[in-house]
């Protein structure tokens, strides 16, 4: 039985990272990774990180730094952060969150419907990945 699938997403300064979900999109950190492997609940904000878990209601997000990713997966060598998947987050009251974020950040599609009955907007990333917003038409 497949229980779920949380995404795992290579970015260039898991802090950076850590910041711009923090602060601009209101998630929270659940804990990180030292390259050391040490985990840490709150890890200091100039503390080179490997890894984080974020997670924001029912949303949760893993960040692994490219050397991180590289050394545990090799497959990933080489390859550019950011790209070709965009992450889709189902919630409530998405004209709220629009108008509170579109000055903050690069917004590469502004909130409008869909033939498929969601309100939606999509933005880029500090890393390049495009994160979409949508809420079922009322």
């Amino acid at each position: 039985m497949f229980k779920k699938i949380t995404t795992n997403l290579m970015v260039n300064d898991v802090q950076e990272t850590l910041s711009y979900y923090r602060d601009v999109l209101g998630f929270e950190l659940v804990g990180a990774v030292t390259y050391d492997q040490d985990f840490l609940p709150s890890p200091a904000p100039d503390m080179p990180l490997a890894f984080a878990i974020l997670k924001r209601d029912e949303v949760q997000l893993m960040v692994q730094s490219q050397k991180s990713l590289s050394q545990d997966l090799p497959c990933f060598e080489g390859m550019a952060v950011g790209g070709s998947i965009s992450l889709y987050m189902e919630v409530d009251q998405v004209a709220h969150i629009y108008e509170s974020l579109k000055d903050k950040v690069e917004v590469v599609k502004d909130l409008h419907k869909t033939f498929y009955g969601m309100d939606e907007f999509y933005i880029k990333d500090c890393n390049g990945y495009v994160l979409a917003f949508g809420s079922k038409i009322q």
